[in-house]
């Protein structure tokens, strides 16, 4: 279902924040704490925050996503929407 390279954050596949095109990262759910792999867009800044269902068990993970610029990465971390 995924292009594991293009989900990759390796210097090659990404392009910093700001620069236009979704990047792939991954996070691990609040609930029941599998991976999923989601999309960033850079182009709507180094500091997001918004809500996506988990891909297994479908409950609500708040996601707080930054670009951290030292590593050239996504950190995401997420929480349980009450």
């Amino acid at each position: 279902m995924f292009d594991n390279d293009f989900l990759s954050e390796d210097s090659e596949n990404s392009s910093g924040a700001g620069s236009g095109s979704v990047e792939g990262s991954s996070y691990s759910c609040a609930y029941c704490g599998v991976e999923n792999h989601t999309f960033v867009d850079p182009s709507q800044g180094e500091n997001q925050q918004y809500i996506e269902d988990c891909q297994t068990c479908c409950n609500p993970n708040i996601l707080r996503v930054h670009h951290d610029q030292w590593e050239d990465e996504w950190v995401i971390s997420s929480e349980q929407e009450y």
